[in-house]
């Protein structure tokens, strides 16, 4: 109580004043922003906190409250670690673009990578773009047979269709529809490989592998693993790669952990070729002292190539 009341309190509906949640920019509720005498942003979160997080939340409010008294800079990021991983070997080459990585292939010799609307098809050697495609709108993962490439949107888990890729034209040729899925499951899809002549479908939030038939759509076995919140899926021809917030992790194909190395920054795609482990990050966004959205991290878009210790 004492701590809030080194604040003053302004409780907005947003039903009554959108005008408002359109001025700071709120998608996320609830929300608590913390502004200035110019509305400028000083601090800001959305989501249900627990109280030691909403505490700590506050009292970063309060830090920054006082730098910009003091007539300091008081909205610079958080400086982070320098390398994605302590434990691996890091080569690294620039993305074709800043969006987000819509997943991680190899087909042909070639590195095909999809970013949020369009796919790349990559020399992997030197970071070249061979050529450039579409990509079917929301598209999180990609994965191939060795012929043709899949790329499947996190509303699978809604019935959106598994696309079939052709890699000579970039055309989508194919539509594959899960049809137990119309049911509108809550947690979406964030990875996708093909194993053992099978698609396999990550739901990210829960952890689990949908192994789904190629031909029919129809999910076969789903594997309840141990692991939430994973993002990427890799298959390195015995075991798969899961990335997440905070580790890679290595699983076999029943689901069980079988080892899991820490990562700086969060995964978002994963792809594996010859033991090194191709991957990219889920961007982190915020909003400038404006109140607009603005990619905090990375500041430079990069295809990570790890190689791990044995």
């Amino acid at each position: 109580m004492a701590l809030s009341r080194k604040f003053i309190w302004v409780l907005v509906d947003r039903d009554k004043s959108p005008d408002l949640v359109k001025k700071y920019n709120v998608s996320g509720y609830p929300a608590l922003i913390t502004i200035n005498d110019k509305q400028q942003k000083i601090h800001r979160f959305a989501g249900f906190k627990k109280p030691k997080e909403f505490m700590a939340e506050l009292e970063e409010a309060l830090k920054r409250w006082q730098l910009h008294n003091d007539g300091k800079e008081w909205d610079t990021p958080a400086p982070r670690p320098e390398t994605i991983c302590a434990g691996a070997k890091i080569e690294t080459f620039k993305a074709p673009a800043t969006a987000v990585c819509a997943g991680i292939a190899f087909l042909g010799g070639d590195l095909w990578l999809g970013q949020t609307g369009k796919l790349y098809k990559i020399d992997p050697k030197n970071g070249e773009v061979k050529a450039t495609y579409d990509l079917p709108e929301s598209t999180m993962d990609l994965c191939t047979d060795g012929k043709v490439l899949y790329s499947v949107p996190s509303s699978w888990t809604a019935g959106s269709p598994i696309s079939t890729i052709d890699p000579a034209t970039g055309k989508v040729t194919g539509e594959l529809v899960t049809a137990a899925n119309k049911k509108n499951k809550h947690s979406g899809a964030n990875g996708i490989e093909f194993v053992g002549g099978q698609l396999v479908v990550l739901e990210g939030m829960g952890g689990v592998l949908n192994v789904v038939d190629p031909k029919t759509g129809e999910i076969t076995e789903s594997i309840k693993t141990k692991e939430t919140w994973q993002g990427g899926l890799a298959f390195d021809g015995t075991v798969y790669l899961l990335g997440s917030r905070t580790h890679v992790t290595w699983m076999s194909p029943k689901g069980e952990t079988l080892k899991k190395v820490a990562v700086n920054y969060p995964i978002r795609s994963l792809g594996v070729v010859d033991g090194v482990v191709w991957a990219m990050e889920q961007p982190i966004f915020g909003h400038d002292k404006d109140h607009k959205s603005i990619q905090l991290w990375p500041q430079e878009t990069k295809v990570y190539k790890l190689t791990f210790d044995k």
